[in-house]
């Protein structure tokens, strides 16, 4: 392990434990300067790295460029101990930009390079199925407004609070209570409670049972795919070393 990976560990466990406010309060923003040291570290060595391999070699590795990304975002905390911090939208920045170091600590793991290809290739594979759930998401949102939203508003009363609670449902948590709410609500009719009954049925049915089920397939299946493909690759080199025994076997039994 070399000095910037047990650095990066270090660091992160320092943000871990200025995190809690007493231990904030005993320091008096000592780890600021520390954080906005190590912060100056990375970019340095970041810098460094890209000047030794060229930016086009650089830039051909998947896990370089999401190094890069995480130590952009970090870098306002460079300045952290030298700005004032009374904004509420600096603030906020500061707390993304001390997260976002974090992801540096993926450095240290093994075969970071083959994650972060599988990982890319993931997200590439789930790009259609996610824009299907994203528009049956938005299709039952409006639906469910349109239905139940002069019945029960807090879940229903608009599309941004429609699309909170489909999610919800979509997720299988906690539906079943949803629907509850929306039978008490509707009117005493039993065509209105059918049709409250399909409706959900359908929601958890398709979004959250066929929705992210396949969805969830789709990643899995992406990032074992190396996998896959190594063994395939084996199989076929096995046979064709059998192949090529049996036939020079025949050559010689001839």
């Amino acid at each position: 392990m070399n000095p910037i990976d047990l650095l990066i560990i270090f660091n992160g466990v320092t943000t871990v434990v200025d995190a809690f406010p007493q231990v904030r309060e005993l320091t008096h923003g000592t780890f600021a300067y520390f954080d906005a040291v190590c912060c100056a570290i990375f970019i340095a060595e970041l810098a460094r790295r890209i000047q030794e391999a060229g930016w086009y070699s650089f830039a051909q590795s998947t896990w370089n460029k999401f190094d890069l990304l995480v130590v952009a975002a970090s870098s306002p905390v460079v300045l952290s101990p030298w700005i004032n911090t009374d904004a509420f939208g600096v603030v906020l920045l500061l707390r993304f930009a001390r997260l976002a170091r974090l992801f540096k600590l993926l450095a240290i793991f093994p075969n970071r390079e083959h994650m972060a290809r599988a990982i890319c290739r993931a997200v590439r594979a789930g790009l259609g199925v996610l824009g299907a759930l994203i528009f049956a998401l938005v299709l039952f949102s409006l639906a469910a407004c349109s239905f139940y939203g002069q019945a029960v508003p807090s879940l229903f009363g608009n599309p941004a609070v429609s699309l909170v609670s489909i999610f919800q449902i979509f997720t299988i948590e906690g539906w079943f209570e949803v629907q509850n709410i929306v039978l008490a609500a509707c009117p005493d009719s039993a065509l209105w409670q059918t049709g409250v009954y399909a409706f959900f049925a359908t929601v958890v049915l398709l979004g959250g049972v066929v929705g992210l089920g396949l969805f969830q397939a789709v990643l899995t299946d992406e990032m074992v795919a190396d996998n896959n493909e190594d063994l395939e690759r084996r199989l076929e080199d096995i046979d064709f070393k059998l192949n090529t025994l049996i036939k020079e076997s025949r050559r010689v039994n001839r």
